[in-house]
């Protein structure tokens, strides 16, 4: 009689890459069959999407040498490759946080022969700081600090199309390129352009802060918002005429995009109050339009925030909204 197969404890699998393999309604494995085309391993549902150990009381703060605490130094030995240092562009960690200067990765790496790989995520090329908010790295200065790997995106704070980019020391950069998954993960011919013509205003950076959708976005003042929810409220006003009020309001934005989180940009809005109804229908109408619009309902309100306003915009938004009330 064949010997039952042994069965997991409940903790088995913590999201590791090597436990228990499944199928529905039944065990077929404790320990993971080797298989590249499946990720390298067979691995339960528990394991691939199992997200708890980021809160996990057992979850290491520093790093592990053998299951104990140690630091970087001690940590590197002859098979080290890499010291990658990811950057919280997209979330923020708060409490009894300690950040690792890069700038230190790049003395011990260099000295233990390590390749150190920054991962900056947004992929900011200017100074945030001249317009009022907080500080976030640069690619210039973290290239210049040393690292010899800076990775970021082509989208988010710098204002181009999706894609993914790697500077840093020659190299390295050749050894990215003559990787095979570059060749898959390549942009195209369009991409490229778009990235080219985005990237070109950046040599002169006061330009960049003109012509960079985004960054011209961020540079416009409080006042410049009030002034011209001010001016888009009365054109509302105008449009809808006794089927609703139109008032100038405060409102709150965000960068979005994977990118400053909890910062907050003071805005100011247009809050549209219809004389009958409420005005949920009229959002959708706004939303499934010929040129859509999203509007925010708030205090039994619709409320259209100028932040994310093009040059030009208010005319097209004033024409839609008026589109909205007369096929109320």
């Amino acid at each position: 009689m064949p010997k039952p197969p042994e069965v997991s404890p409940p903790d088995a699998t913590k999201s590791c890459s090597r436990r228990c393999s499944t199928r529905p309604k039944a065990l077929r494995s404790v320990t993971a069959r080797e298989n590249q085309a499946v990720n390298g391993w067979f691995i339960c549902d528990r394991g691939r999407f199992g997200y708890r150990f980021a809160t996990h009381v057992d979850r290491p703060y520093k790093p592990v040498l053998h299951g104990i605490e140690t630091d970087y130094e001690t940590a590197l030995g002859p098979a080290s490759a890499l010291l990658l240092k990811v950057h919280r562009s997209n979330f923020t960690v708060k409490g009894f946080v300690h950040d690792v200067p890069l700038a230190e990765l790049v003395e011990m790496g260099h000295r233990r022969q390590v390749s150190v790989a920054y991962d900056l995520g947004s992929g900011c090329l200017v100074d945030l700081g001249a317009v009022g908010l907080p500080h976030e790295p640069t690619v210039q200065s973290a290239v210049a600090t040393g690292a010899d790997l800076v990775l970021f995106s082509g989208d988010k704070l710098l204002g181009g199309p999706q894609a993914g980019l790697i500077v840093g020391r020659r190299d390295a950069v050749e050894g990215c390129r003559r990787h095979p998954l570059a060749r898959a993960m390549r942009l195209d011919k369009l991409g490229l352009a778009a990235l080219a013509a985005t990237l070109r205003p950046y040599l002169d950076p006061e330009q960049a802060w003109r012509e960079i959708p985004i960054l011209a976005m961020l540079k416009t003042t409080t006042d410049s918002r009030r002034r011209r929810a001010t001016r888009l409220s009365r054109a509302l006003g105008k449009a809808v005429g006794s089927a609703a009020a139109c008032a100038v309001v405060n409102t709150s934005g965000e960068m979005g995009g994977g990118t400053l989180p909890d910062v907050p940009i003071p805005s100011f809005g247009v809050a549209i109050r219809p004389a009958a109804g409420r005005p949920e229908p009229m959002a959708v109408r706004l939303r499934t339009g010929p040129t859509p619009v999203i509007a925010m309902v708030r205090d039994d309100a619709l409320v259209l925030d100028v932040l994310a306003l093009l040059p030009g915009d208010e005319r097209l938004l004033v024409a839609q909204v008026a589109r909205a009330f007369a096929s109320a």
